[in-house]
């Protein structure tokens, strides 16, 4: 399951607001498992998950994420033979013991090593992912500088809401036909259109 790098939204969480923008926690599927568990709530009653697009998981891959567990835990072992199973050591020794014992010359998570899962109590925390751009950004301060704005070109109306002129960006005029008309799946056509 891991190496299928999937990557999901919860169908049952609304977005979050926040900056002006909202966002939908990311989760891999055990991230997904342990949100559901933890959500016993009535919008919770079953599991829905919506995978994301090619391009927004793109876009989450390209972000840099935190290394979990942490490379200096004395959790990980090789999975090439019983090196480190019975005590688990740092990861740097698992990949210098993989190179030198099994000639792996670039050892791989989850292929060659792994971590102990029994150790591990819980699955790193979700990734923010913002689906209609933040817009109230904070000023910069003294030495302080801005790399890139949040894209807010807006191309896309919803089709549902007669007379209003507001825009999304593609993912953002979903999510709105998700939460504020309860369409599970909208569509190009009967549920938005394009701005031209």
């Amino acid at each position: 399951m891991d190496d299928l790098q999937c990557r999901f939204f919860c169908s049952n969480c609304p977005p979050t607001p926040e900056n002006g923008g909202s966002y939908q926690f990311v989760m891999n599927w055990r991230q997904g498992v342990f949100h559901y568990v933890e959500k016993q709530d009535q919008s919770h009653t079953e599991p829905r998950w919506e995978s994301l697009s090619a391009a927004q998981l793109q876009v989450i891959q390209s972000s840099r994420t935190p290394e979990y567990p942490g490379g200096a835990r004395h959790v990980w072992y090789c999975n090439k033979c019983e090196a480190y199973r019975s005590k688990p050591t740092k990861m740097a020794t698992v990949i210098t013991h993989c190179r030198n014992s099994h000639g792996v010359p670039t050892p791989a998570v989850g292929i060659d090593f792994s971590y102990d899962q029994g150790v591990i109590k819980k699955s790193p925390p979700p990734t923010k992912f913002f689906i209609t751009p933040q817009t109230d950004i904070k000023p910069l301060t003294v030495r302080e500088t801005r790399k890139s704005k949040p894209s807010t070109t807006s191309t896309y109306r919803c089709q549902h809401c007669n007379g209003l002129h507001r825009t999304f960006i593609l993912e953002g005029v979903k999510e709105h036909i998700k939460v504020k008309h309860k369409i599970n799946s909208p569509s190009e056509g009967p549920d938005f259109c394009q701005v031209k």
